[in-house]
């Protein structure tokens, strides 16, 4: 299809007598920062999904690209009121006609490349590119992510397209004797104890933003759960929850806080205590701060009674598992750091990253807001047990990565964007502003089982599929599936994302000048309007006029907007939990827009 879209604007830059070409009506991206990166073999710039202007990542023929002549831009521009009523209803005919062309709209993906490359960090911020199967979105061949089947539950993650492709599902896979008392015991020793009562990872969530009012970063949350497991293990969790608490009131972040004595005692109780403080306790203790100073106070919170016995309330953290789902919470903390997304974020983005509260009201209420610092949420999934291309039985994580904004602040456009005259009003309801915007990502991963289930170690786990999509359950929706089913991805890559300036979209390439537009949209109204011009019910002067503007809005206005300015990993990574049951104070995922995101079958 973009072949013809290609063919067509050639045709019409040879009518313009070969005028030097250029991007018409819209502006150009301005040069960001270059991305982050280690030493390292260079990698192809043609190669690299980083870079602007890929062609074929990007779905746009060429010749689109080029954008129109100074004579097409002319003849637009000297249109008279009349002409201009009169290009509108051709427009809108055009477009219309190619709404209603079934036979366009179910080959527009025909000639989408089968293999894209895809770009995945370290640790250490090394790059490397890894070709991925592009899964085309609406293949008769993707089958749901889940099947019920009595009792044994089992997907299907590659082609199946013809009978003899060894796929990561060929039958269910049946859990019987020994197996199925192994899974029966690792199940009870999941089951929490009746004098549990704390979460471990939302204790240690609450000292931080008792103390320094934020929620813990990754790395710092990674930190106190190892630590406090330990300390489980060895019987000094409260020695070790002191010790938190001391680092977080005795840190220079605390002190850069300035806060005074009635506002110290406050995080205390909120922090020490996990509540609020009642009025006598809060005077006194603030009394004692004006005389004996904050630090002689501390220690009091410190070797506390009420401390001690909400320690001994905390739940294991080697076992405990919040959200019901038959997997430890701190496993699942872990397997998603494994595979957490580096995201680039466009400069100049006037949006914010946000939190929420613990709410299931609608539309959800922000708690915390950090700029364009990447703020995640996930949640792990079991999908079920699988063959890989080895034919060897994995069980099978899926893992979906939320980003949740302030604002989506709507289309970025730069050029003259006369959509009025092309009747695309439900695309542009679909692209318009908004308060928050829900965007993610996901991804299929799978280790080989252990002892007849799931293998608990997150380093066993490589990537079988990624899913990047923006706009999401709408007419511009750019959902994609990329598959690595026959080379997966080892854990401790990360794939780079990267994030549409303002719409905030998700993609696994730089997407700045994706047209958003479905493509059957875009060569059926280039068809009919070339079409006008050969069969002379058009003159020349106003089929120039209608590629300006036709040339303008698919590809400077109704497209998406990227710098690049470098990647980062998520700073704060947030475990959801399961719909029905959230963890670490996000019942937000009750929220439509979210529910939706998390209980729609993968393939879809």
């Amino acid at each position: 299809m973009r072949r013809l879209i290609s063919t067509l604007i050639a045709l019409s830059m040879l009518l313009a007598l070969g005028a030097p070409a250029f991007v018409s009506l819209g502006q150009k991206a301005t040069p960001g920062a270059p991305p982050d990166r280690a030493s390292q073999p260079p990698i192809d710039p043609a190669q690299d999904p980083a870079q602007p202007g890929h062609a074929i990542l990007h779905k746009m023929p060429k010749g689109a690209r080029i954008g129109s002549t100074p004579e097409q831009i002319a003849a637009w521009n000297n249109l008279s009121a009349a002409d201009k009523a009169r290009a509108g209803k051709i427009l809108r005919d055009a477009v219309a006609g190619a709404r209603q062309n079934q036979e366009l709209k179910k080959h527009q993906n025909d000639d989408l490349p089968n293999s894209l490359n895809l770009s995945f960090s370290k640790q250490d911020r090394s790059r490397q590119l890894r070709p991925a199967n592009l899964q085309k979105k609406g293949e008769a061949n993707l089958t749901s992510a889940l099947k019920l089947k009595g009792k044994d539950r089992y997907l299907t993650l590659a082609s199946t397209k013809a009978a003899s492709n060894v796929t990561i599902l060929k039958d269910s896979y049946k859990r019987r004797g020994t197996e199925t008392q192994r899974a029966h015991a690792l199940k009870r020793a999941l089951s929490q104890p009746f004098d549990c009562s704390r979460a471990p990872e939302q204790f240690v969530r609450t000292f931080y933003e008792g103390a320094l009012a934020r929620p813990p970063h990754a790395d710092e949350l990674t930190y106190w759960m190892d630590t406090l497991a330990t300390a489980q293990s060895n019987s000094t969790t409260l020695a070790a929850v002191q010790s938190l608490g001391n680092t977080l009131f005795q840190s220079q972040e605390y002190a850069n806080r300035g806060r005074s004595n009635v506002n110290f005692v406050y995080d205390c109780y909120k922090a020490w205590l996990h509540r609020e403080p009642d009025q006598s306790g809060w005077d006194f203790w603030t009394n004692q701060a004006d005389v004996n100073g904050q630090p002689a106070v501390l220690q009091a919170f410190v070797v506390c009674g009420e401390l001690s016995d909400h320690v001994a309330e905390v739940c294991n953290v080697a076992t405990y598992d919040g959200d019901q789902d038959s997997t430890v919470d701190q496993f699942e903390n872990q397997v998603a750091d494994a595979f957490t997304p580096y995201y680039h974020v466009s400069a100049y983005d006037p949006d914010q990253f946000a939190t929420f509260n613990d709410s299931t009201s609608a539309p959800e209420s922000i708690k915390q807001l950090f700029g364009t610092t990447p703020i995640s949420h996930f949640r792990v999934h079991k999908e079920g047990f699988a063959y890989d291309a080895n034919n060897n039985v994995v069980g099978v994580l899926r893992i979906d990565y939320l980003t949740f904004w302030n604002y989506d602040s709507g289309l970025v456009s730069g050029g003259a964007c006369a959509w009025n005259l092309f009747g695309l009003d439900d695309v542009l309801a679909a692209l318009d502003g908004h308060y928050l915007d829900h965007e993610r990502s996901a991804m299929l991963v799978a280790a080989p089982i252990s002892n007849g289930d799931y293998n608990l170690d997150p380093a066993n786990y490589s990537i079988y599929n990624i899913f990047t999509t923006g706009h999401e359950f709408t007419l511009t929706d750019q959902s994609t599936w990329y598959s690595y089913f026959t080379n997966p991805v080892p854990a401790g890559n990360h794939v780079n994302l990267f994030l549409s300036r303002s719409k905030h979209a998700t993609y696994a390439f730089n997407p700045d000048y994706m047209p958003l537009t479905p493509w059957y949209i875009i060569d059926g109204t280039f068809e009919a309007l070339w079409l006008a011009y050969v069969y002379n019910e058009i003159p020349w002067w106003l089929y120039y006029a209608l590629l300006a503007a036709a040339n303008d809005v698919f590809f400077s206005c109704l497209t998406e907007r990227f710098t690049e300015q470098g990647g980062q990993y998520a700073l704060v990574r947030t475990a959801v939990g399961e719909p029905g049951v959230p963890i670490n104070h996000s019942s937000y995922i009750a929220v439509s827009t979210i529910n939706t995101q998390l209980t729609t079958s993968y393939f879809h």
